[in-house]
């Protein structure tokens, strides 16, 4: 994450003799992404610009269910490089870019009142002990949205911009798995009560194939 963060950078931050003229702002940014820092570049004054951003937020959710305790950890790690289009010379923008997805999802589920129900099958603490799983979505993803500032940004000093788009991040990717004693055809029940247990999971993640973008951007010019 940290190669690419700084190839990314690298290579925005080498175009800056092309566009010696037009103003660098950067800033911080808060929203489905998580908080970050953003850099952007003028292409052309006032209708194209260049944005590179980093995201990063740590999310936490603990509850109890079938028997079992389940911490939840949603970690938002990304980094993205758009182009910014204002087609009327104006507030308004269209954006488009890709999206380096490094975010995902931990659970870690322990019981606490005698076992887990996997599946409508009940297992034990003893034959149990804990369950993992991790999910996550594909490390490339395009980004379409649109977007209004403040006020213009070719004006030395603060401004502010709001985000809204989409990101496509495919289908999710699931992974459980539990920490047993069992062994010969229980062993077997469990890996397919725990398979059954991952597809409904990555079907309910599914419905964020399309991820909602929402963010506020404030930056200062250059």
């Amino acid at each position: 994450m940290r190669h690419l963060i700084g190839s990314v950078f690298g290579l925005f931050l080498g175009f800056s003799h092309a566009w010696a003229a037009s103003p660098w702002s950067a800033g911080i940014s808060l929203g489905t992404l998580g908080a970050g820092l953003v850099v952007s570049r003028d292409v052309v004054p006032e209708s194209l610009s260049i944005e590179a951003s980093i995201q990063e937020s740590n999310l936490y959710h603990s509850y109890d269910s079938g028997g079992g305790h389940t911490d939840g950890t949603v970690q938002l790690r990304s980094a993205m490089m758009r182009a910014n289009y204002a087609p009327f010379l104006g507030r308004f923008f269209l954006s488009a870019g890709v999206l380096y997805n490094d975010s995902r999802i931990n659970l870690q589920a322990t019981a606490t009142a005698g076992g887990y129900v996997l599946n409508g099958h009940t297992y034990s603490a003893q034959d149990v002990s804990s369950l993992d799983g991790q999910a996550r979505y594909a490390r490339w993803d395009p980004y379409l949205g649109v977007g209004w500032q403040g006020n213009a940004p070719v004006v030395r000093g603060w401004h502010w911009q709001v985000d809204v788009g989409a990101l496509y991040q495919g289908g999710a990717m699931v992974h459980l798995q539990g920490v047993t004693t069992l062994g010969g055809a229980q062993q077997t029940a469990l890996r397919t009560d725990l398979d059954a247990q991952r597809q409904d999971l990555t079907g309910a993640l599914n419905q964020l194939r399309w991820y909602p973008v929402l963010g506020l951007v404030l930056q200062r010019s250059f």
